[in-house]
């Protein structure tokens, strides 16, 4: 895949995402953001990292919380086994940083495309 390509198809995924943010924002949509910043390094060859989601940001999804009971006993968080999540509004504002470095909307010029 040439350079152009990748410029493109980074940014088509890019701005699904932001056109369309999930509710909730898992490590699953994470992985798809970081292989787009990934092209776009590779397309461009700057440096994108600062715009990565670092793991630290990613926790276990909480699936319930228990009360604790009269007695003092009891209560709790129960989380995902698996599964991490991303703070939304962390998520976005990485995202617009991005759009606001290279420029919205981007151009490959600056490339040599």
């Amino acid at each position: 895949m040439s350079g152009e390509q990748k410029w493109k198809l980074a940014w088509s995924k890019l701005d699904a995402l932001r056109s369309n943010p999930p509710s909730e924002i898992d490590d699953g949509i994470v992985q798809e953001y970081h292989e787009a910043l990934g092209m776009l390094r590779e397309a461009s060859g700057e440096d994108v990292g600062p715009f990565e989601i670092p793991a630290v940001k990613l926790e276990r999804k909480i699936i319930a919380v228990q009360r604790i009971g009269r007695s003092g006993r009891g209560g709790g968080t129960q989380y995902h086994p698996t599964k991490k999540v991303c703070d939304r509004n962390f998520f976005t504002r990485q995202l617009e940083t991005l759009y606001a470095y290279f420029g919205f909307p981007p151009s490959g010029k600056k490339y040599g495309f």
